[in-house]
């Protein structure tokens, strides 16, 4: 099954075109990445698929459906930037067992579940985590 999709994306600030026709697909129960050089899209895509901005034309869906203001969608969604700040000595292992403490059906030990990150320097977001949800994708 297919996690999330972008069918032909375009998404504009201003007259800069950040992503041009872009069609992706992620599959469920998979790890992947976004690699890229810096501004090359890979942080828009993720607030997109997350719902923290909208495409300029194109459709997106996860989890088969259109994400926007839809909580069957949002509550197993999570994006976590990297410039999220942990303490120094937090490791991978510290923010999953802390995400269990947030999240009613996390498993750290599932497949299902990954950490989800971009990798754009200066990201500073607040992510999208909804209290009750059981992120699954990456």
């Amino acid at each position: 099954m297919t996690a999330a999709s972008m069918h032909g994306v375009n998404k504009k600030y201003g007259n800069v075109l950040a992503l041009d026709d872009v069609s992706l697909e992620f599959e469920e129960n998979r790890s992947h990445g976004l690699l890229g050089r810096n501004g090359a899209g890979k942080t828009t895509i993720m607030r997109i698929l997350t719902c923290q901005e909208f495409e300029s034309s194109g459709r997106v869906e996860v989890f088969g459906r259109p994400p926007y203001e839809n909580a069957q969608v949002l509550d197993k969604v999570c994006f976590v930037r990297k410039s999220r700040k942990y303490p120094d000595m937090f490791a991978v292992h510290h923010a999953l067992t802390a995400a269990g403490l947030l999240y009613a059906n996390w498993t750290p030990s599932s497949p299902r579940t990954s950490s989800r990150t971009s990798n754009s320097p200066g990201d500073s977001g607040s992510g999208n985590c909804p209290a009750d949800s059981s992120p699954r994708w990456a």
